[in-house]
């Protein structure tokens, strides 16, 4: 075999390497939470739990925020406690119904468990079912959809709110690269045809 046909081949295979090292799996972090509603019947004019449990899914952190908006005509919010993950939880009144809560701690902290408690008295005036209140991203202000509903509550209650993770592969790089790797190829190819002749 001619030495620059070799020279061409080993280039490409360098390149080919070098190209899926650039596409292969990387682990992405994401911090992901949840929210629960207490269970059982809830009675107006008591105080409820609402438990906020958090993933760091691998991301060693001192210091991350939630935001939580909640219907003020059923809710009213009497205060945050931390959970078993961040040492200092605080929360920070936004607007009516919306708050912004802070956990942090001396030492990072990585994985899963109870975030904060967040304390709600239940002052609906009439039974019925809603979407008391919902997590939502600090980066972004919730959107009208998550916004609750308007009926009053009484069991069963419903408290949403799957933070999306975030992170990941930009849409069409795959392709992009896989272009890449196409063109490539097809110039080698043609080199050595050239040198074969």
């Amino acid at each position: 075999m001619d030495k620059n046909i070799k020279k061409y081949l080993l280039t490409l295979s360098m390149g080919i390497f070098f190209l899926l090292s650039l596409i292969s799996p990387r682990k992405v972090f994401a911090t992901q939470f949840k929210l629960f509603a207490p269970s059982g019947t809830l009675e107006r004019g008591q105080t409820y739990d609402f438990t906020i449990e958090v993933d760091t899914e691998g991301e060693s952190l001192t210091q991350t925020q939630i935001g939580l908006t909640y219907d003020t005509k059923y809710l009213e919010f009497e205060g945050i406690t931390p959970g078993d993950t961040f040492s200092v939880v605080s929360s920070q009144d936004l607007s009516e119904g919306k708050i912004l809560i802070t956990g942090s701690n001396d030492e990072e902290y990585s994985g899963s468990g109870t975030f904060a408690y967040a304390k709600f008295k239940i002052i609906a005036n009439a039974p019925g079912e809603t979407e008391l209140c919902v997590l939502w991203a600090p980066s972004a202000t919730p959107s009208e959809q998550s916004q609750p509903t308007n009926t009053p509550t009484s069991p069963p209650v419903k408290a949403s709110g799957n933070i999306p993770k975030t992170g990941g592969v930009l849409p069409g790089l795959y392709s992009q690269i896989a272009g890449v790797l196409l063109i490539l190829i097809s110039v080698i190819f043609i080199l050595i045809k050239k040198h074969q002749k």
